[in-house]
């Protein structure tokens, strides 16, 4: 329900004029619980492309399948090695004949892709998902909401880059990107800020080292292979954002807040002399306010060390 305010806010990151399409990912169908309601069901996501320079984007054209019902249509003829075709019209000669062209149906691409991606289906509409002797055929990953499959991220590379490429994930949630990268031998870097980054997405990768095969596994042939480097970024205020959401008490308090004034950074807007003119009002507050006062004066631009500083 947001994407036209996504489209406003992308257009001023990015630049109207590098916007290259909307892409509709329709990838369930109206039934079960969420088809209950008098409202029309909601069976689709969007999807903002953008490049970083229009004129210089990298465009690979694809094709998806034809259905059966398209097949049984169109290549109707069969020649003596058993090939289906059909016949095309490709304009006239100079004479007005019409002129013919053989069509093979397996050397055809397909059809080209369009806009609205009906054959990716989302994860959960796998039933194998839920069940436990089942777990190994399915990319699912309980108790995580949003999880995309690793198809839709195929197609997305596919479109836009080549092997060796790097890909940029800033929101690695279970890994899926990386996952999906790796898998096609493309270069990535995934950040992730949640503390279930060991057990998601560096979990992940490494079963897909190992030769995981859900997901695009057999699409691409993988059969396993690689490597990738984890590497956390250095705490500053940060490792005293842990300290005082563990602290139990307000003697606990108070020392890590005279530890920050040693080595810390603090906000601009808190003057520590301020602070401990008022020591007593302080002290009279609850073991949360406490907490929560420490926090905010902590520089939040500051909780790791800066790229500019490595």
């Amino acid at each position: 329900n947001e994407n036209q305010y996504l489209k406003v806010l992308c257009d001023e990151i990015f630049g109207r004029d590098n916007f290259v399409e909307e892409i509709i990912w329709a990838y369930g169908s109206p039934s079960g619980g969420r088809a209950a309601g008098a409202k029309p069901v909601n069976i689709h996501d969007y999807i903002l492309h953008y490049a970083r320079d229009y004129s210089s984007r990298k465009q690979n054209k694809l094709y998806t399948p034809y259905s059966e019902k398209y097949i049984k249509d169109w290549f109707k003829s069969t020649d003596k090695d058993g090939r289906k075709f059909q016949r095309r019209q490709r304009g006239k000669d100079e004479n007005g004949k019409a002129i013919w062209e053989v069509q093979y149906l397996d050397e055809s691409p397909g059809v080209p892709l369009t806009t609205v991606w009906t054959d990716i289906k989302q994860i959960y509409a796998d039933p194998r998902a839920y069940k436990e002797n089942q777990s190994e055929h399915t990319e699912l990953i309980k108790d995580f909401n949003g999880q995309k499959p690793e198809a839709l991220l195929k197609r997305i590379l596919e479109m836009t880059t080549h092997e060796g490429d790097i890909v940029l994930d800033y929101h690695a949630g279970t890994g899926t990107t990386g996952a999906a990268a790796h898998k096609m031998k493309r270069q990535y870097i995934l950040i992730e800020q949640m503390d279930y980054i060991h057990d998601l997405p560096e979990a992940r990768l490494k079963d897909v080292i190992a030769g995981d095969q859900t997901g695009i596994s057999k699409a691409v042939g993988w059969k396993g292979g690689g490597s990738f480097v984890y590497a956390e970024l250095m705490p500053l205020n940060e490792k005293f954002v842990r300290e005082i959401e563990d602290a139990k008490t307000a003697k606990e308090v108070l020392k890590i807040w005279e530890a920050i004034q040693k080595s810390g950074f603090v906000s601009y807007r808190i003057n520590p002399k301020k602070f401990d003119e008022n020591a007593k009002e302080f002290a009279d507050l609850d073991l949360a306010k406490q907490k929560k006062f420490v926090l905010e004066s902590l520089d939040a631009n500051m909780l790791y060390v800066n790229y500019n500083d490595i």
